[in-house]
């Protein structure tokens, strides 16, 4: 997905869990990316971590329906 901190875009692959009835119940991002922004943004871990778990349920939930 694309992430955006501080009006730059940057580009990290999500881990997203859901069960049979296709609810997601896990987000999160892959470590090596997130650790990528954190390095080029010095934003902390847990708010690249929670920016992640935000976006990505609602896009996910419209793409299972």
């Amino acid at each position: 997905m694309a992430l955006e901190v501080d009006g730059e875009w940057y580009e990290v692959t999500v881990k997203i869990a859901s069960d049979v009835d296709s609810e997601v119940y896990d987000v999160s991002a892959e470590d090596d990316d997130a650790a990528r922004v954190v390095r080029e943004t010095g934003v902390a871990i847990r708010e690249i971590a929670q920016r992640v778990e935000h976006a990505v349920p609602a896009a996910q939930k419209r793409q299972i329906e």
